[in-house]
């Protein structure tokens, strides 16, 4: 119990927005005009207390041991399991989300580059093209010149 309150302390000690700042690297990249805001979105409630290691798993009876208690227990027992396995299929499905929009992101800037880049070659090819016309009727012009 000692040690909850001692990792509570260390909770409080930090905000989330303190901890976001000092994991940020020291040196600042281009700025691509995206502005990213973190939300804490922990209800009240939960905020402030302990939370379960990132890979320790639940305490969950086994089916032997849940054969022991009353219908109603075994009951109440499968619906937590239930709602900790929704729990994490959510999870599992936001961060799946999560990884396709960042691959989209991806796509569709590297689409954009790629078009900018057409778009520059496109436009540097027309400006020579305009400059080889003008400089051959101005050489029509010098020769119409000289024979007028």
């Amino acid at each position: 119990m000692n040690q909850v309150a001692e990792q509570q302390t260390e909770f409080e000690d930090e905000t989330v927005a303190e901890a976001i700042e000092s994991a940020k690297p020291e040196t600042e990249q281009e700025d691509d005009g995206f502005e990213i805001e973190v939300v804490d979105d922990t209800p009240e409630q939960d905020k402030g207390k302990p939370r379960r290691a990132e890979n320790a798993e639940p305490q969950v009876p086994s089916d032997d041991e849940v054969e022991k208690y009353s219908d109603g227990v075994q009951k109440r027992i499968k619906q937590l399991k239930f709602e900790f396995h929704e729990e994490r299929r959510l999870k599992e499905e936001a961060a799946r989300l999560q990884d396709e929009a960042l691959k989209y992101a991806e796509h569709i800037k590297q689409e954009n580059d790629n078009l900018r880049k057409t778009l520059a070659e496109g436009e540097g090819v027309l400006v020579n093209q305009a400059k080889g016309r003008v400089s051959a009727e101005i050489d029509k012009a010098k020769i119409a010149y000289k024979t007028a």
